[in-house]
């Protein structure tokens, strides 16, 4: 090795004290990423909760207006005639 390749003891001991700090930083990004982690997988059974029950009432709501929409319809007629057997029956 020739004499230009060789660092000095004061330049190897920054070239460590650098790396430790970049080290350093990364490793405080890594923890606050695996915190962020750590609080949706602690918030996860209160958002399945909420997907489930979100589904439950958007398929009931559906399924209570396409019950709506293709209901067979009543003439007045066929309502006042409906009545009149309710009532004729229920005596």
């Amino acid at each position: 090795m020739a004499d230009s390749d060789r660092r000095t003891e004061a330049e190897i001991r920054e070239a460590i004290t650098a790396e430790r700090q970049a080290l350093d930083e990364t490793l405080a990004k890594f923890r606050r990423e695996l915190g962020a982690q750590n609080d949706l997988r602690r918030q996860l059974p209160a958002l399945a909760t909420g997907a489930f029950v979100l589904g439950f009432t958007l398929s009931g709501g559906i399924g209570a207006t396409v019950r709506s929409v293709l209901r067979k319809r009543y003439t007045r007629r066929e309502r006042l005639v409906r009545g009149f057997v309710v009532r004729v029956q229920s005596r």
